[in-house]
């Protein structure tokens, strides 16, 4: 029973840092789109975070490199925008930009996509060495998830401990009263 004492709250963290886990990945860099194409005078490469896209939350992260030497283009600006196919008359445009990037050698559009649907996105680079646009590229947006895992993970989580520390109250006050050998 002693063993048991501990299992539970060493359970909550394992829990707690697998749900922390998930939280950092579906803010990593994403889903590959387009990998080291050439745009003009620069290389670019896409990803789309989180996978899937859903509706309410897309970024689109670009990386741009200078064509000749590979290195990191850090004072372009990067225009994104999001096409849906079912009705092209709704065009969604926003800046990638680093201050969005955590890793700041890439920049980063963020997106509330209004509709579930494929949507073809285009990158227009503008910086220090000329101008590129990268050919389309299409993505899948899901309808908005119905069921908040990290919610629900987290009320379990919390009855879970409220359960051990209730357990733990009364068996601290059992073993008060007992005589020891």
């Amino acid at each position: 029973m002693e063993q048991l004492k501990y299992a539970v709250p060493a359970i909550s963290l394992l829990a707690l840092m697998l749900m922390v886990a998930a939280q950092v990945r579906a803010h990593g860099i994403g889903t590959p789109q387009v990998i080291n194409e050439l745009a003009g005078p620069y290389i670019i490469s896409i990803w789309t975070d989180p996978d899937p896209l859903r509706v309410g939350e897309a970024h689109v992260t670009v990386a741009v490199m200078d064509s000749e030497t590979e290195s990191p283009i850090l004072d372009a600006r990067v225009l994104v925008e999001l096409t849906w196919l079912d009705d092209p008359s709704i065009l969604l445009t926003a800046p990638a930009t680093r201050e969005n990037a955590t890793l700041k050698i890439v920049y980063v559009a963020i997106f509330e996509p209004p509709q579930a649907g494929e949507w073809q996105g285009t990158v227009l680079v503008d910086g220090p060495n000329g101008s590129g646009v990268v050919a389309p590229f299409t993505v899948s947006i899901l309808s908005p998830a119905r069921i908040n895992w990290s919610l629900i993970g987290g009320l379990a989580l919390g009855l879970l401990m409220a359960g051990w520390m209730v357990w733990s109250w009364f068996d601290s006050r059992g073993s008060n009263g007992r005589n020891e050998p």
